[in-house]
């Protein structure tokens, strides 16, 4: 029973989650549109981080037959956290460009762009010949990333004044 109650309470997180990230909106930075993960997020992976490196210290501090388990679960916690933090996409004349994982920048210009598709997940992948973007559900203002993928540079060069819907 007890294996229900997490799995209802996962799902309540991640639909609240979501609905924070609907009702988030992208900023804009002189020509660049950023879409920025939403904070409770970026609280829940800090989270996440923090608990790992506090196990990786009390392993080395605990019990000495103890230490290889924590501080392996530990390391485990911040790498996950680390690789998979969602980053900020940014819109310009000149494209999609998003971090990497590994700190440097996935671009893909305009004219590279092969699709850009939603996926039933809520997540939108825009998609080059060697490269990806990924808009997570979780980051602010989906609907405004895709009318301005579909749009185009002429739509993000354009929308200077846009103030929502």
């Amino acid at each position: 029973m007890k294996g229900f109650f997490v799995i209802v309470i996962t799902a309540l997180v991640l639909s609240w989650l979501a609905a924070q990230a609907r009702k988030a909106k992208a900023r804009r930075a002189g020509g660049t549109w950023l879409f920025p993960p939403i904070t409770a997020v970026q609280i829940l992976y800090g989270t996440l981080a923090m608990s790992g490196l506090g196990l990786v210290l009390a392993g080395y501090l605990g019990p000495l037959q103890d230490r290889d388990i924590v501080v392996s679960v530990g390391l485990l916690f911040v790498v996950f956290s680390s690789v998979t933090w969602p980053k900020t996409v940014e819109l310009s004349k000149l494209g999609v460009r998003q971090r990497s994982w590994w700190g440097g920048w996935q671009i893909i210009h305009w004219e590279e762009i092969t699709s850009s598709e939603q996926r039933r997940d809520g997540s939108v992948i825009v998609r080059a010949k060697n490269c990806k973007v990924v808009l997570s559900p979780f980051h602010a203002d989906r609907d405004l990333f895709l009318r301005q993928v579909k749009g185009g540079p002429e739509l993000v060069a354009s929308s200077d004044s846009y103030r929502g819907p």
